[in-house]
């Protein structure tokens, strides 16, 4: 099942198990949209897939149940609408079977949410003042009691979302004490893979549950990226990404391979997705170290979809760029 949101206030859900459509594109089981025309920006389902959560362009959270889709599919559970007051760029519940709801916003705020209790205000359990509008943010940590979050101003903010303080970051001991970029090129500078790449902007983070490790990935304009790994005390290199996209690195996933025969040595297996219209695999040349080295690329073709990923013989690599909102919007690049 995938579950996808857009600007047309829509919330569709597909199953991959069907056929496809001549054009393409799977069938959709159904759909909800969002009240008074309100975008759909953001995503995440509880409680063993039951409950959806819906960021929405208008600073509310929407809720609904998944067991009721096929009864009405405009069927709204209710709303939290005192919690932000710009658009909720993130919403993720702690794990797929808690109540526990991380939302983020363009007004600066992150909060946890447990949407166990009956009513907004007895639901709404902390306040994390980050104090520029929040592009991304997730729980993190071995009982996933951290939280992340990267801002459109190009920063990183690390909260233990319970007592709503935040964890020591060492790039805040830089001049320029918001410039975390600029400490990530000094680590990559710092070493023997490629030094020349200069970071410009962060993708995002994911936490290996399984290595216990916090990834940041952040990239240049040029489609070369770099992964770091990020505790209280440091941040230190992990990866290069070098010669695999053309353009700004978009998105990202970690997918521990089944079956590894030492979890502890093998790095998973990275894809990453940018503006290039490239689907990246990337695969590490040793993986008995843990020092910072530099991975190869592969270019994927996905099955059932027309468009080609990766360079074409004949034609102008890479794709269309995406297609920025119509409504201003704080961005750094």
């Amino acid at each position: 099942m995938i579950l996808t949101s857009s600007e047309d206030g829509c919330v569709r859900i597909f199953d991959t198990r069907t056929s496809f459509t001549g054009n393409g594109a799977s069938n959709g089981l159904c759909e909800f949209g969002l009240p008074l025309k309100e975008e759909a920006l953001s995503i995440s389902t509880g409680y063993d897939g039951s409950l959806v959560a819906v960021g929405g362009s208008k600073g509310k959270i929407h809720f609904y149940d998944l067991r009721m889709a096929g009864d009405n599919h405009n069927n709204l559970l209710g709303s939290y609408v005192d919690a932000h007051t710009e658009e909720v760029t993130s919403v993720e519940f702690q794990s797929s079977s808690s109540s526990l709801l991380l939302t983020a916003s363009e007004d600066g705020l992150m909060c946890t949410h447990d949407t166990a209790q009956p009513n907004e205000e007895n639901a709404l359990k902390s306040v994390m003042n980050i104090g520029t509008p929040i592009r991304s943010a997730n729980f993190f940590g071995p009982n996933l009691d951290g939280c992340w979050c990267l801002t459109g101003s190009e920063t990183m903010s690390i909260y233990h979302h319970e007592s709503a303080q935040p964890i020591s970051q060492p790039y805040l001991n830089l001049k320029n004490n918001n410039n975390i970029r600029e400490y990530l090129t000094h680590q990559v500078r710092a070493s023997t893979t490629h030094p020349q790449i200069q970071i410009d902007y962060l993708v995002g983070c994911q936490w290996n549950s399984t290595k216990q490790e916090l990834s940041l990935l952040a990239g240049s304009s040029d489609g070369n990226a770099a992964v770091f790994n990020v505790d209280a005390s440091s941040i230190s290199l992990s990866q290069t990404l070098h010669n695999g996209h053309k353009g700004c690195v978009r998105s990202f996933q970690f997918i521990q391979q089944t079956g590894e025969a030492d979890l502890s040595n093998n790095l998973p297996t990275l894809f990453t997705g940018a503006e290039d219209a490239r689907l990246c695999e990337w695969t590490s040349r040793n993986s008995n170290t843990r020092s910072s080295k530099n991975i190869d690329a592969s270019f994927i073709k996905m099955n059932g979809f027309s468009s080609k990923i990766g360079s074409t013989s004949g034609k102008k690599k890479g794709g269309p760029i995406r297609k920025h909102k119509k409504k201003q919007q704080h961005s750094p690049y």
